[in-house]
């Protein structure tokens, strides 16, 4: 009884396996004429006219064809028509097809249509069961987003991908794309970018190593040497770079760097955020900022610096705080914070704020630096003011008081009014540069005038009171008005800082062809010193 019942399951577990095996045969639809006959020794029948085979929802169409069913195998000859479902179709002109592994290898003016996409080659293989054909002999790819080429691709219908290789371009009315290697998924649009990729759209010139790009919203997040040209205006690289087209937003990751030729502003930093439409940048984590101008350059340096523009006026509003230095030309200046805003051409310094010009060190609780056609102007002190020229390691000129007001003429000290119980030393000296005394004054005002960087003469107002002291009878350390500080140290830091910015301002250019994109590789600058490492 048990054999009974064993013999009945194989048989039925045999006519199951029959029955699928005869499904997967390629049969016969239709065909003007049948004959039986030997292809290189190998059985077959051989198909003559409007012949028409199957295989589940594979059809194929062709003029004549040959037919080998011990291995389940057929070519196609004359024009040959390959079906699969409603949306995908296929032409050519010889095709052979394996029903085991429902591979098609079509050859001669291979046109496939899936749905949008429309295919055209000299030879493809397409694999019905997977539903995955690749070419290596260069495809043209239509679609309505565009035409896509490459000498070498694997299309993937199921997940509408294609995968390419050698010679790869993007093309449509806003885009022109070149590049050695990509992913292309045509229902999202987005090109997965995996070797040097050079992108053209009519407001960016795009280059970059690795990343990806979205051909319809112009999102892109690229990685390795990234380079961005705005509106042949705002030029961006960085190690990595994301930008989103919609919000006009992006952000830059480790050694980024912003060129604007039109805001005439450079900014570097390891991390930095910007908002195109406002204007807005936020640089972070050793950021520089430089504004070029005619004959010098001024620059920035803090733990963080950001700038924006006015929606109103589209003037800007410039922040920088946390250990703030700064230096155009032979004007230095430190301090914890520091505001700028354009509409009153004003620099505000604020905590602990120390301006050097050329010899001579000026602090104070809070400074105004005036501006006029973006050339400096005046300064104002207020609150223990205080002007100090270091003679030599012991000795020290000093002017003093409650406010001063500074005026700068060609980019140097004209001269500077102390205000208010002002004080002064003044160190004398013999045409030998030899000194003779030291002059020590009170009044309600002080005058400054400056020459080639150097006091030239002092104008005491309103009840001077004073005395010259003999050198034999000075003493250094008693010649030091309340509240004096040499911060020569401080000056040497900031200038430390911008020690290594020479090259940085030289502009880098993408050339601007729309069909042969060729990028103009821009100067590298040192990397600013930062503890994050570069990935």
């Amino acid at each position: 009884m048990k054999r009974s019942l064993l013999c009945l399951f194989f048989y039925f577990l045999l006519a199951e396996i029959q029955l699928v095996t005869a499904q997967d045969k390629v049969e016969i639809k239709q065909a003007a004429e049948l004959t039986y006959d030997k292809l290189s020794g190998i059985p077959a029948r051989r198909l003559i006219g409007n012949v028409i085979l199957a295989q589940k929802d594979v059809l194929l169409y062709c003029d004549s064809a040959w037919l080998f069913e011990e291995t389940n195998r057929a070519e196609c000859y004359g024009f040959v028509r390959i079906t699969q479902g409603e949306k995908f179709s296929g032409t050519c002109g010889f095709l052979s097809y394996d029903g085991n592994s429902r591979q098609a290898i079509m050859d001669s003016n291979v046109n496939l249509v899936d749905g949008e996409t429309t295919l055209t080659t000299n030879r493809l293989e397409y694999n019905t069961a997977t539903k995955i054909g690749y070419y290596n002999s260069g495809a043209v790819i239509k679609r309505p987003d565009g035409t896509l080429t490459s000498k070498r691709g694997t299309y993937n219908s199921p997940l509408k991908t294609f995968f390419f290789r050698e010679k790869v371009t993007i093309d449509n009315a806003e885009l022109a794309l070149r590049s050695d290697s990509l992913n292309y998924q045509t229902d999202t649009k987005r090109a997965d970018l995996l070797s040097f990729t050079t992108i053209v759209t009519p407001d960016s010139r795009i280059k970059t190593e690795r990343g990806w790009y979205n051909t319809k919203s112009k999102d892109m997040y690229l990685y390795q040497n990234p380079e961005v040209l705005f509106d042949s205006t705002q030029f961006i690289r960085a190690d990595t770079l994301f930008y989103q087209k919609e919000t006009d937003r992006g952000y830059g990751k480790c050694f980024v760097h912003v060129f604007d030729s039109v805001q005439k502003l450079a900014v570097w930093a390891d991390d930095i955020r910007f908002n195109r439409k406002s204007g807005r940048i936020l640089a972070s984590q050793s950021p520089y900022m430089a504004f070029p101008g005619e004959e010098d350059t001024l620059w920035l340096q803090a733990d963080t610096l950001w700038r924006e523009q006015n929606p109103k006026d589209s003037s800007t509003v410039l922040r920088a705080w946390n250990k703030v230095n700064g230096f155009q030309e032979k004007l230095i200046f430190s301090c914890d914070s520091l505001t700028y805003v354009e509409k009153d051409s004003v620099f505000k310094f604020y905590t602990e704020p120390i301006i050097f010009s050329d010899e001579y060190q000026i602090t104070g609780k809070f400074m105004e630096l005036f501006t006029r056609n973006k050339e400096l102007d005046k300064l104002l002190v207020h609150e223990e003011a205080f002007m100090l020229k270091t003679e030599d390691s012991l000795r020290y000129s000093q002017v003093k008081g409650r406010e001063a007001t500074a005026r700068i003429e060609n980019k140097k000290m004209k001269n500077i009014l102390m205000e208010g119980n002002a004080e002064s030393i003044y160190w004398l000296k013999d045409e030998q540069k030899k000194y003779i005394g030291a002059n020590t004054l009170q009044c309600a005002e002080i005058l400054v005038e400056m020459k080639e960087g150097q006091a030239d003469q002092l104008h005491f107002f309103k009840k001077p009171d004073g005395k010259l002291i003999p050198f034999k009878k000075t003493d250094p350390e008693s010649l030091k008005l309340k509240g004096m500080k040499a911060e020569s140290n401080r000056k040497t830091l900031a200038l430390k800082q911008f020690s290594h910015v020479g090259d940085w301002l030289k502009k880098p250019v993408l050339i601007e062809k729309k069909n042969e994109l060729t990028p103009v590789k821009p100067v590298k600058p040192n990397k600013p010193t930062s503890k994050k490492k570069k990935r």
